[in-house]
């Protein structure tokens, strides 16, 4: 309004000074060029002012708190968009009406603290609610000056700047309100509550804080916390909270709730649970900490924990290993520890002496020890009758007869006291425990829950022992069986072995080697007995080291020769306790440490053949049981020999009756002689080269001696014919390794020998008879044959030649070698060739 009155003033001016040009144009010509400089100057102005309105009025719309101002009488003269839009009313409407008509339930001005006030022109502020539009404005009101026009006395006004406070105030409130309910809420707490600025300073102290720590509001309200409640040595965490909380000045000092210890007003320490956090009081940082008393938590955790070791405990008892030692000495330790013992002895029942066996101890003083190890208390001494009928524990204080009575404790004097737990089985006393307290015997006493609690290790002690005790004896009685299992096993072996072999070394070797699975020996040997040389032969076993197989041992050097003059077994438990009159084997065995020894005889057809012998190095180191198994086996090895020597004299004669034959097949002619028996030397020394087993070697040895058995079939004229056979003769000759086959077809012991006999006169090529195989198809004892019956017959004379020099033969052996003969033979042949041809 000011500025268009002053832009009025300005226009008057301009028409006036126009006039006063046109009239000095008329008096005075000169000075129109001054005039019209100054109307241009006015013109610019006018310009410039009516341009800085309209940029003022851009300025105060844009401000978005509403603003006005307002003369002496209260009146409004200017005011910006949002005032206008607050009021809700056209510039029209506002402009000249007091400012407080404009607002709906305002029945004055400002008060500015009092009307007077708000009528006074000078600085100030206030706050004002309006209720209708449900919103607060911070009100700041400035003085100013509104020039009058035509030179009248400036006018004052005002400026008013309304600010909206709405969430500000809202929160404010909120704020107060939280306090106080705070307050409110921690007065009553149960939990103490304290705050502390960030300088660690305590600013709030409820009511459960001082029951917990014992100081006063006014005590403790402004100390430091962490000197107060919580010195370093207690709270490291707590105090690098607060120093963390002092630096940042925000945020969570300890981020997690922890388990503590604070400190009461008297020095004793409180476990606490406390959690420390953040939060904003009057605009400042604080740190809140709730503390909770843990002290009866604490103590049921204990007693959790303690009741959980406990029961740990007796779970390890329950399942401790089955062996009697290692049970019984966990026992001690956890009983011992259960009770808060110094010691811990464990008794156990001796059906068989009558008296309590000291088991096992743990604690107990080093000069009591000996007296634990060696006394066994009997049913007699009065705590044992006691405890053998009680089934629960019994505490014994340090007068009580009994615990004077027991000879362990007796050294103490009385300065002891013991809790006695009698262990029970189902329908037996097992023994006892014995917790021995040697500290202050005027100790609190024993409470009812601890009664229980040693009944309890009582119960679990005794099943544990009894299934130990059970474990035991099935172990006994199956380590028993399997015993006599494996003896079965091991004889049946024996025999499976004897039954595999007839040859007697082998047999007896056999039965040596199995000696120790039946029996605990650390030596086994089986001698025979050679009356002839009036002694003993080692033929087999181990375990000695002074004697080698075949050493021989006189009659008069050993005391085995009692067995075979008697017959019967023969036990030494120690050899120590008659070592002046010891003979020379026997002086020899003790000397190597051989102590005890079961002696048996072996007997072949009613006859002491040799001596089974068994020793060890401890003393009385074999039962009745052993002594028994050692007479089975050795009458399994007599018979095994017996049948043995039977077989081996029935080979013999067997053997014996073939070389007969072969006799009387080479005597058919005397050109032949012998023959047979060459034949079969080559051949086996031929069959060793190549590699041949025993069996092997034997059936070679009688396909060597019947090799021509056919020629039995063959008329003498031919075989001693001087001058060359005729075709038909030859083809005659040539039948005799089928007729050969025939002639032992009927007899089972030599089919196997057969097919060597048949084809011994077969070539390597195929150009042999009687069936013309080559190669592989001609078994290998049929090629050795051929080799070795070729170079006798070259080597001998026949009627109608001389026979052939040892180097020709071998020079027709080797051009033959792959036709007539099988290379690998004949290389076999040639290495033995120089041992083998004595022509």
């Amino acid at each position: 309004m000011d500025a268009e009155k002053r832009i009025a003033e300005l226009e008057a001016e301009v028409r006036r000074l126009s006039a006063e040009l046109e009239s000095a144009r008329a008096r005075d010509h000169v000075r129109v060029g001054a005039l019209n400089a100054v109307v241009r100057d006015l013109s610019l102005n006018t310009t410039l002012i009516a341009q800085a309105k309209e940029e003022w009025e851009a300025i105060i719309d844009a401000i978005p708190n509403p603003l006005f101002t307002h003369d002496e009488n209260l009146r409004v003269l200017r005011c910006n968009r949002a005032f206008k839009e607050l009021v809700g009313q056209d510039y029209k409407e506002i402009m000249g009406r007091p400012y407080h008509e404009l607002f709906r339930g305002l029945d004055g001005p400002f008060p500015f603290g009092s009307r007077e006030a708000g009528q006074r022109h000078e600085r100030a502020s206030d706050e004002i609610e309006l209720l209708w539009l449900d919103r607060v404005f911070r009100v700041r009101r400035y003085p100013s000056i509104f020039p009058s026009q035509e030179g009248s006395p400036v006018k004052k006004s005002t400026l008013c700047i309304m600010e909206e406070i709405t969430e500000e105030r809202r929160a404010k409130l909120a704020l107060l309100e939280s306090e106080e309910r705070f307050r409110n809420v921690s007065a009553t707490a149960r939990d103490a509550i304290v705050i502390i600025d960030d300088r660690g300073t305590i600013t709030f102290w409820n009511e459960a804080s001082r029951r917990l720590f014992g100081y006063t509001e006014e005590e403790a309200v402004g100390r430091e916390l962490h000197r107060l409640i919580a010195p370093d040595r207690h709270h490291t965490a707590i105090y690098k909270g607060l120093e963390a909380f002092r630096r940042t000045g925000e945020g969570p000092v300890i981020g997690r709730t922890l388990e503590t210890t604070g400190l009461h007003k008297d020095g004793e320490e409180v476990p606490v649970e406390l959690s420390i956090s953040a939060v904003k009081l009057g605009g400042k940082w604080c740190a809140t900490g709730i503390l909770r008393d843990i002290t009866e938590r604490k103590r049921t955790e204990e007693a959790l924990k303690l009741e959980a070791d406990i029961n740990r405990r007796l779970l390890e008892i329950a399942e401790s290993s089955s062996d009697m030692e290692q049970l019984l000495a966990k026992v001690v330790v956890t009983v011992r520890d259960i009770l808060g013992a110094d010691a811990c002895l464990a008794y156990l029942w001796d059906d068989e002496r009558s008296v309590f066996r000291p088991a096992r101890e743990c604690g107990l003083p080093a000069e009591l020890a000996p007296s634990f190890r060696f006394n066994h208390p009997d049913a007699d001494i009065p705590l044992a009758r006691r405890l053998m009928e009680l089934s629960s524990c019994v505490v014994l204080e340090s007068r009580d007869e009994e615990l004077l009575a027991f000879p362990p404790l007796k050294p103490l004097e009385g300065k002891c006291r013991a809790a006695a737990i009698p262990l029970h089985g189902r329908d037996r006393l097992l023994g006892f425990l014995l917790g021995v307290y040697t500290g202050d015997c005027d100790a609190r006493p024993i409470t009812d829950r601890e009664r229980r609690l040693m009944d309890g290790v009582a119960h679990q002690v005794s099943i544990s022992l009894m299934e130990a005790m059970e474990y035991k004896s099935a172990l006994d009685k199956t380590m028993t069986l399997s015993r006599k299992i494996e003896t079965i096993q091991v004889m049946h072996e024996i025999d499976r072995s004897i039954l595999s072999t007839l040859d007697p070394r082998e047999i007896l070797e056999s039965v040596a080697a199995m000696m120790a699975r039946v029996v605990p020996c650390d030596r086994a040997t089986i001698a025979l007995v050679d009356r002839e040389r009036g002694g003993f032969v080692y033929e087999a076993g181990f375990g000695l080291k002074g004697l080698k197989k075949g050493d021989f041992v006189p009659f008069a050097d050993t005391s085995t020769t009692d067995v075979v003059e008697t017959g019967r077994p023969q036990y030494t438990a120690d050899l120590r306790e008659d070592e002046d009159n010891l003979a020379a084997l026997e002086r020899m065995l003790l000397d190597e440490g051989m102590l005890s020894h079961i002696r048996t005889p072996l007997i072949i057809k009613e006859e002491v053949a040799g001596v089974l012998t068994v020793g060890c190095r401890r003393p009385a180191a074999y039962t009745p049981e052993d002594l028994s198994t050692v007479e089975k086996l050795a009458s399994q090895v007599g018979l095994a020999l017996s049948n043995a020597r039977l077989v081996k004299d029935l080979e013999e004669l067997f053997l014996g009756t073939v070389k007969t034959l072969s006799e009387a097949i080479d005597t058919k002619s005397p050109w032949t002689k012998g023959h047979s028996d060459r034949v079969t030397r080559m051949a086996i020394e031929i069959g060793r080269v190549l590699g041949l087993d025993d069996d092997e070697l034997s059936d070679l040895e009688l396909a060597g001696l019947l090799h021509d058995i056919g020629k039995l079939a063959t008329k003498e004229y031919i075989l001693d014919k001087p001058a060359g056979l005729t075709e038909e003769e030859l083809n005659m000759i040539r039948l005799h390794p089928v007729q050969g086959a025939r002639i032992l077809a009927p007899i089972k012991q030599l089919t196997r020998i057969i097919p060597a006999i048949r084809h011994h006169h077969e070539f390597f090529d195929g150009n042999g008879y009687p069936d013309g195989l080559k190669d592989g198809e001609i078994p290998l004892l049929a090629r050795i044959l051929t080799v070795a019956d070729t170079v006798d017959a070259m080597g001998a004379d026949r009627p109608y030649r001389k026979g052939r020099p040892r180097d020709e033969i071998i020079l027709e052996l080797k051009r033959c070698s792959g036709t007539q003969f099988d290379p690998e033979v004949v290389r076999a042949f040639l290495s033995i060739s120089s041992t083998v041809m004595d022509f």
